[in-house]
């Protein structure tokens, strides 16, 4: 057996720091190693995703990075080597882990299908193939959709059940979400969103590169190359149309994502403000002699919280003394209520 040494890390050790007020954090590194030697740098913010419509939608080259980052998670000592954008031979990700000393390889096959394309029991009896065709010792199919019923008798067989582990849109989905490096970035991400003072116009940054992504594809299939015949302009061209349509959505998915943000921010900020005006009318309160004053119509007062908003408070048919009102007309001004 060859030797193996992991320089796994979860990426999910949470610091103090990263969770100040009014700090923008930045996304933590994450390193790409691919089968060919050859990496890449990215940060989690490029491969995190919030949602399972948001996973269906990713770049299929990002997916597979995320296939291997949660599975050298899933997996402890181990680590992943992705194949290189382009023909892969039905492997995308190698997984090589050392178990008490042996080495282990485990050959991946991602699909980031739309709920409707479910996996057939052709396509896991190809997988099989190239686990023997790759020398590995097991394998993982994942992919976005689901499996076909045979598909499932097949993942459920004597001969499948010890040697192939199969994964739907929802298992993966719900495995990602548990471990601490998607659970850091959600909460730096939310952090981030809160300290913007209400620049709800940004996107997530895996929104933004997943819309950036598509427009440098238009940019350059727009590119006439030199010396191109005519079946591979129809090819280019063909490609091009698919690339802007698919752009044109993206777009308009991310723009209706702002609004939902927008809208919710809005309603935090709201909430937030009336607690902090609450909390005014409190403090007022206990800095005044109050005992003068009806308890019942005190409680009152604390709770008309939406009138004082809507400058709707009648003084004359307020049940009060002569010091509670000079009481209720200390709340209105200190709440730069006009009067």
């Amino acid at each position: 057996m060859s030797s193996f040494t992991s320089n796994y890390s979860d990426g999910g050790s949470s610091s103090s720091s990263n969770n100040h007020n009014n700090v923008h954090v930045s996304s933590k590194k994450h390193t790409v190693r691919y089968t060919n030697g050859t990496t890449k740098k990215i940060t989690f913010a490029d491969i995190f995703v919030s949602t399972i419509d948001h996973l269906r939608s990713m770049d299929s080259h990002n997916f597979e990075i995320l296939c291997g980052k949660v599975l050298e998670v899933y997996i402890p000592g181990s680590l992943a080597r992705v194949f290189p954008p382009g023909p892969d031979g039905g492997a995308d990700v190698i997984i090589e882990s050392n178990n008490n000393g042996m080495y282990y390889k485990s050959v991946i096959q991602c699909k980031r299908y739309q709920l409707n394309s479910k996996i057939s029991n052709e396509k896991l009896q190809r997988h099989m193939q190239v686990i023997n065709d790759e020398e590995g010792d097991d394998g993982y199919f994942i992919t976005t959709s689901d499996f076909t019923g045979p598909a499932k008798q097949l993942i459920n067989s004597v001969e499948y059940k010890n040697k192939l582990t199969c994964w739907n849109g929802n298992e993966f989905f719900n495995l990602m979400k548990h471990q601490s490096w998607w659970k850091e970035e959600k909460s730096r991400q939310a952090n981030n969103n809160n300290n913007n003072n209400g620049n709800t116009n940004l996107p997530t940054s895996g929104e933004d590169n997943e819309v950036n992504r598509l427009e440098r594809k238009v940019s350059n299939l727009k590119k006439i190359p030199s010396h191109e015949n005519s079946i591979k302009k129809r090819k280019r061209e063909r490609e091009l149309s698919q690339v802007t349509d698919k752009l044109a959505q993206e777009r308009k998915r991310v723009r209706r994502l702002k609004d939902k943000n927008a809208e919710e921010l809005r309603k935090r900020i709201e909430a937030r403000r009336k607690q902090e005006e609450i909390e005014k009318m409190n403090n007022i309160l206990l800095s005044e002699d109050t005992s003068v004053i009806d308890n019942r119509v005190l409680e009152q007062m604390k709770h008309r919280l939406s009138e004082i908003h809507n400058n709707c408070i009648d003084l004359s048919g307020t049940n009060l003394n002569n010091v509670g009102v000079e009481i209720l007309m200390k709340l209105l001004k200190g709440l730069n209520i006009p009067i």
